[in-house]
């Protein structure tokens, strides 16, 4: 688990005008643009890289952006993000003390504005720190962010503490890794969890996972 809580680095990508050249628009610098962009932000490409396996699930309630939070608002979840951190490096095992489930859900929904405009990174701070205070919405998103950067075995620990509070849709998270792993018992049973939650792409999985296991035996 110690592994969990290390590094994370945040920052938005540049653009910049097209110039002409030959007689086409095109983006000036272009390669330069892009190791730029990949050096200052890892998290950005490597997202961007990674196509997430059809049948996993992110979806969020409404779908809408997150509302805006004031300078004073941002400035005091900068402060109780970065002491969390701080002391989660110190000592990972540690059990931090929870703030009110307002401030958690704050850090949450800071942690999805930075995500919306473009801060991947640090974003992730967010959610990780939501999550060690117990808003579970948070450790689903930061075990999806670790799923979608390739930290497969993170994404799975995340989902599972996600799902055992009641969040269906890391339960159909975690079915599906188990399921790549054939660990086939375990995928079913996750699978119906999420289900028993009426979650639609859970059901889904459960009935072709279920009917497949049949066919074999």
């Amino acid at each position: 688990m110690k592994a969990f809580w290390f590094g994370v680095i945040a920052v938005m990508l540049n653009t910049s005008a097209c110039e002409k050249r030959k007689g086409t628009l095109l983006p000036p610098r272009d390669a330069a643009l892009k190791a730029q962009a990949a050096a200052q932000d890892p998290d950005r490409t490597k997202m961007r890289a990674r196509a997430m396996p059809e049948g996993m699930m992110d979806e969020e309630t409404g779908g809408q952006t997150p509302a805006p939070l004031n300078d004073l608002d941002t400035k005091d979840l900068q402060t109780v993000k970065q002491e969390a951190l701080d002391r989660i490096k110190q000592n990972p095992s540690e059990k931090l003390s929870h703030p009110s489930p307002g401030k958690a859900a704050a850090l949450y929904q800071r942690g999805r504005q930075l995500v919306a405009q473009g801060h991947y990174a640090e974003g992730r701070e967010y959610y990780l720190v939501a999550c060690q205070f117990g808003y579970l919405e948070g450790c689903h998103k930061f075990g999806w962010h670790e799923e979608r950067l390739g930290n497969i075995n993170n994404a799975r620990q995340f989902y599972k503490t996600a799902c055992e509070g009641g969040i269906s849709k890391s339960c159909n998270n975690l079915g599906f890794r188990l399921e790549k792993l054939q660990r086939w018992d375990e995928a079913l049973d996750f699978y119906a969890r999420a289900c028993l939650e009426k979650h639609g792409t859970g059901c889904d999985n459960l009935m072709r996972l279920r009917d497949q296991r049949l066919k074999i035996r």
